[in-house]
């Protein structure tokens, strides 16, 4: 299943082969960077916190009127500063399966610009393909190299991705419109 993506193995520095595989695809994968345990602690967090009426309406206030639940269909989520709602997220902040690959990436300085959790329910027809950050607006779009890596963004899935449509992120590999793939 694993066999055409770039992977990366937890909780090492980032080797040669994986800065090429980023350099290259604009991703890297850690199959199972996660202990089990953690998986359904930050599981069940994630669930407490999307059926919170509170947190929901806190979210609501901070997006000042954008609708945190349902934007990009039924069932779909996403909630800012988790680890701030639940604590059980703190340690996906700086887990050690995925910082030696970060520090590698962006070297020793740097800082967490927001976390988000999201839920996507089964079958979510995505929100079409777009740059994620806060500096996507200001960057052209040209044909000319792409701009140095401003933003990585760390990803753990929670929930297997066993069935298609299932997830919420789209790569295209050597897209050259996408201003956050460095391509070499």
């Amino acid at each position: 299943m694993w066999d055409w993506l770039p992977l990366a193995a937890a909780g090492t520095e980032l080797s040669d082969a994986e800065r090429y595989l980023f350099d290259t695809a604009g991703f890297l994968v850690i199959p199972e960077a996660l202990p089990p345990e953690l998986v359904a602690q930050c599981l069940r967090a994630s669930e407490r916190i999307h059926d919170d009426p509170v947190v929901v309406a806190a979210q609501l206030r901070a997006q000042q009127g954008q609708q945190p639940d349902g934007e990009h269909g039924p069932g779909w989520r996403q909630l800012g500063n988790a680890y701030a709602h639940d604590r059980r997220f703190e340690p996906l902040i700086d887990h050690d399966s995925v910082l030696p690959k970060v520090h590698g990436l962006l070297g020793g300085k740097f800082i967490l610009g927001g976390s988000w959790c999201t839920r996507v329910p089964p079958g979510f027809a995505a929100g079409g393909l777009h740059p994620d950050g806060p500096y996507h607006d200001s960057l052209e779009r040209s044909a000319a190299p792409a701009p140095p890596l401003l933003a990585l963004r760390v990803a753990f899935v929670l929930t297997p991705l066993t069935t298609p449509a299932s997830g919420a992120l789209w790569a295209t590999p050597g897209d050259p419109s996408c201003p956050f793939v460095r391509h070499p």
